[in-house]
């Protein structure tokens, strides 16, 4: 089984124990059945994964099975927060955890089974007479989670109108206090928005055409963004890698699929081998940067780079001695 081209499993009949990569020790394994299972799934296990069926002995065609893993954080309990103004009330929902999060705004019963009233993050409403005010909840969800808010009644934003003079020496002060607190309040959410908005545009520089979910992204990932192009433009300056990988070899459509007459010559499977290494890291540090919030640096890059194909070289070793020396020289 690999995933994203990079081996993470193998298994013979004439073996005992299945290979599997130091990696992905203690997480993945195969059953009596001949199944496979992964404990302990990441964020960053989201993507590609490919299944080899091999006949050893029968002469039956081998069996190919792909299938796209994408692995979810679990939504929290959302929370509201409330705009009054002069002619409408803005309702905002949030939730601190949980990928692929969506929202909607539901009344609470007595209102009929279709309580639903709005979808998305935010709902802008007319403020009702005290006498037919409404309670609503906010539903934050993916596809294996579901939280709901504690309810808010918008009688929060009603103001009672003060009875009589008395009253204003008193008010003054308070209302001076409200204000001072107002605005604190009001500068942390700006500051809390600002910081939400670095982190989408981050997060939008490195997905782009991530809502088509076609080439387009997978091309931006692995060849156009700033990342990927840092990480080609080593492998040209490195002598040793471009021994093995010359820099004329190196074509968007040669990353993306494979050289185009097909890997007929060692050479071509030598490429072909280190292209898809350099790929399953961009991959990786794709997921970490999207579903961790963690940038990786180029230094980091390399050596995982290195360390895969090294493990690659001794793999091919092992089966073959004369074939590997024929591929790596």
């Amino acid at each position: 089984m690999s995933f994203n081209n990079f081996i993470l499993l193998s298994w013979s009949s004439r073996l005992k124990d299945p290979n599997i990569h130091d990696l992905y020790k203690d997480r993945v394994g195969i059953m009596e059945d001949g199944s496979i299972y992964m404990n302990n799934v990441q964020l960053s296990d989201s993507g590609l994964y490919r299944i080899i069926t091999q006949y050893i002995s029968e002469n039956k065609p081998h069996k190919l099975l792909r299938f796209h893993l994408q692995v979810f954080e679990p939504v929290s309990k959302p929370s509201i927060t409330a705009k009054c103004l002069r002619d409408n009330i803005t309702l905002s929902c949030f939730s601190s955890q949980g990928s692929e999060v969506t929202y909607s705004w539901e009344t609470l019963p007595p209102c009929g089974n279709d309580s639903c009233v709005h979808l998305g993050q935010t709902m802008e409403i007319h403020p009702l007479p005290p006498s037919e005010s409404t309670s609503y909840v906010c539903a934050a969800q993916n596809p294996v989670s579901r939280a709901t808010s504690d309810p808010i009644d918008l009688g929060v934003c009603s103001t009672p109108r003060p009875t009589g003079r008395g009253w204003v020496p008193i008010l003054c002060p308070v209302s001076a206090t409200l204000c001072l607190i107002g605005i604190v309040i009001i500068l942390c959410k700006i500051k809390k928005s600002e910081d939400r908005e670095k982190a989408k545009l981050s997060r939008a520089t490195l997905l782009k055409d991530e809502d088509q979910g076609g080439p387009r992204h997978v091309h931006h990932v692995l060849w156009d963004c700033s990342v990927a192009r840092r990480v080609w433009g080593l492998v040209v300056s490195s002598v040793s890698l471009n021994r093995l990988l010359p820099r004329s070899s190196l074509t968007s459509d040669s990353v993306l699929y494979g050289p185009s007459g097909g890997c007929k010559t060692i050479e071509l499977q030598r490429q072909w081998r280190i292209i898809n290494t350099i790929k399953q890291v961009l991959w990786e540090t794709r997921n970490i940067k999207v579903y961790q919030q963690q940038n990786v640096d180029l230094v980091t890059l390399r050596r995982r780079i290195q360390n895969l194909l090294q493990d690659g070289v001794v793999v091919d070793f092992r089966k073959n001695e004369r074939l590997a020396k024929e591929k790596w020289g």
